[in-house]
């Protein structure tokens, strides 16, 4: 039986809302995320269930968010996760926004850019594509500031797989999938491979370095797919040259010439 207290509301979706709840079988607390909507289809319920089937059909491991339970009720899905208490990467920065905190270092740049690399390598490995990656899908430990505390696995750990699919797989309707702000230029024509995957890190890292919001439509976002730069917070970046270049690498409008993910390590 699912049976839990029901601790707070942990956060909302288009899809679907996330609760911090106490199991009252082993007195843990986990976040348990719940479709909003009953299914309104045989086909959508089909793209609900891809969720808990990819994660299950990978290695258990601290880059991933750990699943421990799915089940249906009432036309709902619910998936019952490990909870990191942290939470993601986009409230981290904007709480570093709100405090008007001075940019990230850059070796802890380059650490995000590293624990998110790997995270989509062992995705990419086991024929999946994740096609939502932007920071609200990035979870961090519950040390994350520490010292040091990039150094040790799990440090950021991916989440929210409500849009993978697998590699091969015929693409669903785009109108479900991912953020504007962070797609592949290619995701909207209907085409995608891992490398989607890497051109929407390039823009999450792109958003880190430059300190900017990323555009989801407009003159910016197209120049942004064509591989023009010339905005003057993304030419003013206070970060090294090998880590602006990786970047603009990531975000190469021809996915056969953007790094893969096991490249970038």
């Amino acid at each position: 039986a699912h049976q839990f207290e029901i601790l707070a509301r942990a956060g909302e979706g288009h899809f679907s809302a996330v609760f911090s709840v106490r199991s009252l079988v082993d007195g843990q607390v986990y976040a348990v995320k719940k479709t909003r909507a009953p299914y309104a289809s045989r086909a959508q319920r089909a793209r609900r269930l891809r969720e808990p089937a990819v994660l299950w059909g990978l290695p258990a491991s601290r880059a991933v968010v750990r699943l421990a339970d799915a089940w249906e009720q009432f036309g709902h899905l619910y998936l019952q996760f490990e909870l990191c208490e942290r939470g993601s990467l986009a409230a981290y920065l904007d709480e570093c926004a709100a405090a008007q905190a001075e940019r990230m270092a850059e070796p802890r740049v380059w650490a995000v850019l590293a624990h998110a690399a790997h995270a989509l390598r062992l995705l990419h490995e086991h024929g999946v594509a994740h096609l939502d990656v932007k920071p609200a899908n990035f979870l961090l430990a519950a040390d994350f500031d520490a010292p040091g505390a990039e150094r040790n696995e799990g440090w950021l750990r991916i989440a929210d797989f409500g849009h993978a699919v697998r590699l091969g797989d015929a693409l669903p309707d785009c109108a479900e999938e991912g953020d504007r702000e962070y797609m592949a230029p290619e995701v909207l024509r209907g085409h995608y491979s891992s490398a989607a995957d890497v051109f929407s890190l390039g823009m999450m890292m792109l958003e880190i370095a430059a300190d900017i919001v990323p555009p989801d439509n407009g003159v910016e976002w197209h120049k942004l797919r064509e591989g023009c730069f010339d905005d003057p917070a993304l030419v003013d970046m206070p970060y090294s040259p090998p880590l602006l270049e990786t970047i603009k690498r990531m975000l190469h409008p021809d996915p056969a010439r953007r790094p893969s993910a096991a490249q970038l390590l």
